[in-house]
């Protein structure tokens, strides 16, 4: 799958190549406004940012990836810069990694610790949510625990998936746009709208048919108790992965249309960089 294959190569970045290191140690750019309004929202909102914090963060790196190829191409230095060894897409490749690991953010977001205290954050909630019905007098205690534990490792499971796929969609959505609009700030404008876009898309598919087509399937084919539950959880856990990894898929295809690069620059790319990351 490529959602996972691209998220070992985010992990992997190619720290060795001289754009990397140019894109990581360049001076902090300043975002477009209607960026900060998006996350300062998100910041009104203090919880969901913390439980979806790569969806939120990735909306500015996007844009910030797709301003810096673009600005290469503006300067007509984008084509020489494909000569290199890497090609044009380890080349992209390299700028949109370098330029995410300039910030500390994405490093402290994609640590375990991290995903771990937003995972227990979400699971706190859905507690409180479920806590007026375990205190209901009357109440069947073994059917509320396996609910409760199920949200709850459905809720795991979903945080992970949503930050992996929210950071590879913002990748490659910022590394697409520069080739769709030529202009420099056309193409943060389109980045912006491509992501909010396939997001936006992600998750109406997913409550729409999750949520209340699946249900209603089940209850006309009378399927209830503990299976249908654990079985309803499964299908929208693969339905919400299933709608972003298709959208990563429409974007590599687009992005190898562009970029035309040869078999091998593919394999390193997917196949990832080791050797680690350098200190600075």
């Amino acid at each position: 799958m490529l959602t996972w294959a691209f998220w070992h190569a985010l992990r992997h970045p190619p720290a060795r190549n001289p754009l990397f290191r140019r894109a990581y140690t360049a001076p902090e750019q300043p975002i477009p406004w209607y960026i900060g309004c998006v996350q300062g929202f998100g910041i009104l909102l203090f919880l969901p940012i913390l439980a979806f914090a790569g969806l939120i963060y990735s909306i500015g790196w996007s844009v910030g990836i797709a301003n810096l190829i673009g600005k290469e191409r503006v300067r007509g230095t984008f084509d020489l810069l494909s000569l290199c060894p890497s090609g044009p897409l380890g080349m992209s490749w390299a700028i949109a990694t370098g330029y995410l690991y300039h910030h500390r953010t994405f490093k402290n977001i994609t640590s375990p610790g991290n995903v771990f205290i937003r995972v227990m954050l979400a699971g706190s909630l859905i507690a409180l949510v479920d806590l007026q019905a375990l205190l209901a007098p009357g109440v069947d205690w073994t059917i509320l625990l396996w609910t409760l534990l199920s949200r709850l490792a459905a809720a795991a499971v979903a945080l992970y998936i949503d930050q992996v796929q929210s950071l590879v969609l913002g990748a490659l959505v910022g590394m697409v746009m520069p080739g769709i609009a030529r202009e420099r700030v056309n193409a943060q404008l389109y980045a912006f709208a491509a992501y909010i876009g396939a997001q936006l898309a992600t998750y109406f598919v997913t409550i729409m048919v999750g949520f209340y087509l699946i249900p209603l399937l089940f209850d006309r084919l009378s399927l209830a108790g503990i299976g249908a539950d654990a079985v309803i959880v499964l299908l929208r856990l693969a339905l919400f992965f299933g709608t972003r990894e298709l959208l990563i898929r429409l974007l590599w295809r687009r992005l190898v249309e562009q970029l035309n690069p040869d078999p091998g620059e593919i394999r390193t790319l997917l196949r990832a960089h080791v050797g680690g990351f350098p200190r600075y």
